[in-house]
């Protein structure tokens, strides 16, 4: 099993039709869901990419791999490149 510290979605992503994206993307609503509910993960943290087209990113941290003392801010950031 792999553990990681964080783990991001974006659930609402479809991607590209000609490039098939979607077959890859199709499940990312219900896997965000899923970290959500996950007593492993705290979050979500969301945040937004891209400059035309902005997609909503969702960030869970790993519990497991953080100290008592660190915590994630819980807010919402746009982050523009």
């Amino acid at each position: 099993m792999v553990e990681c510290d964080v783990v991001m979605t974006a659930p609402n992503y479809v991607g590209e039709r000609n490039d098939k994206q979607y077959l890859d993307n199709k499940y990312n609503k219900e896997f965000a869901d899923w970290l959500a509910n996950d007593l492993r993960f705290r979050g979500p943290t969301r945040f937004q990419m891209g400059r035309f087209q902005p997609t909503e990113i969702l960030a869970f941290s790993n519990i497991k791999n953080q100290s008592s003392t660190k915590q994630w801010p819980m807010h919402y950031a746009a982050i523009e490149f």
